[in-house]
C-alpha cells in the first residue's frame, strides 16, 4: 500500500471513529485479571473503612445474602442478617472495637460454575482489638475469603477467620 493511499485510510478510520464516537456509543474492554484482583482488594479495604466508621449497611453491602463465617475462635455465622447482627452486637459492646482483615494474596479462579461470574480466593491477616475496664485486647490471626462475582459484582460467599494469638486483659 502507498504512502498516500495508507494515509487516506487512516484519515478514513479516524473519521469513522470519531463518528462512532459522537453518536454515544462506547467500546470497553473487559477487566483484566490485575484489575479484578485490584477490584476485591479495593472493596476488601473499604469494608475496613466501614467498620472503622462502624457503618452496618456499608459491611453487609460487601456479603451475599447467604454469606457463611466461622470466626477467629469458631462460632459460625449464617446469612447477612445474622453477620449484621454480630456486628451491632460487638459495637454495642465496645467503644473502639477495631477490624482489620489485610489482604496477602488474591487469585481468580479458572473454574467456571453456573452460579456466578467468577470465583476468587483472598487471604491474609487480621486484628481485632478492643478496650474493657480491665484494659486492652487484640486478638490476631489469618482468614481466607471466597468472593463471589455475579451480575458484575464481587460480593464474599464464605469467610473463616482463624485466631492464632492473644495478647491482653480480656483474651478468650
Amino acid at each position: 500500500m502507498s504512502g498516500q493511499a495508507l494515509m487516506v485510510r487512516r484519515t478514513l478510520v479516524a473519521i469513522m471513529l470519531t463518528a462512532v464516537g459522537g453518536c454515544g456509543i462506547q467500546f470497553t474492554r473487559a477487566p483484566s485479571a490485575a484489575d479484578e484482583v485490584q477490584t476485591i482488594r479495593d472493596a476488601r479495604l473499604a469494608q475496613n473503612d466501614a467498620i472503622t466508621e462502624r457503618d452496618i449497611e456499608a459491611i453487609a453491602g460487601y456479603w451475599e445474602r447467604g454469606v457463611r463465617s466461622t470466626a477467629g475462635t469458631g462460632i459460625f455465622v449464617t446469612g447477612r442478617a445474622e453477620y449484621r447482627r454480630a456486628f451491632q452486637d460487638e459495637f454495642r459492646n465496645f467503644n473502639d472495637l477495631a477490624y482489620s482483615r489485610t489482604p496477602d494474596f488474591i487469585e481468580l479462579s479458572s473454574v467456571r460454575v453456573s452460579n456466578a461470574d467468577k470465583l476468587a480466593s483472598e487471604s491474609g491477616t487480621w486484628t481485632k482489638s478492643w478496650t474493657t475496664s480491665e484494659g486492652q485486647t487484640e486478638l490476631y490471626g489469618l482468614y481466607d475469603a471466597m468472593w463471589r462475582k455475579r451480575n458484575g459484582q464481587w460480593r464474599i460467599r464464605s469467610e473463616l477467620f482463624i485466631a492464632l494469638s492473644c495478647t491482653g486483659a480480656d483474651c478468650p
